[in-house]
């Protein structure tokens, strides 16, 4: 399974996840900053990734707007508040943990329209 990370999300966390084995982007390391969450989430879906973001309220709004349009997405993964940005290493041990629980899901993500939670 692929992820990208949106930029609410440290870049170091990428950059830890793949020293575990977790193929993880981040928007800051290609280039994707700024865009809005609509297309972040859109782009992720084109590059066959699951979204990482800290951003349930507009992740389960741009899910339900893709729903309705007939549009798919490789799925959304919400980082709650418990694993902070200043501890990258912790997000990227708790994203590994959920990769590995959810293998069985395949490399293209875990079903269009789903979203979970990453736990501590």
């Amino acid at each position: 399974m692929r992820f990208l990370l949106d930029e609410g999300l440290s870049p170091k966390i990428a950059e830890l996840a793949w020293d575990l084995g977790v193929e993880a982007a981040s928007v800051h390391e290609i280039r994707r900053i700024g865009l809005s969450d609509w297309e972040q989430l859109l782009l992720a879906a084109d590059d066959g990734r699951v979204l990482v973001t800290r951003n349930r309220a507009d992740s389960l709004h741009c899910t339900a707007e893709l729903f309705r349009a007939g549009k798919r997405h490789r799925g959304v993964l919400i980082v709650p508040w418990s694993l902070p940005n200043d501890r990258p290493a912790a997000v990227a041990h708790a994203l590994k943990r959920w990769a590995f629980a959810h293998a069985d899901q395949g490399a293209d993500g875990f079903g269009p329209y789903h979203v979970d939670f990453l736990t501590p």
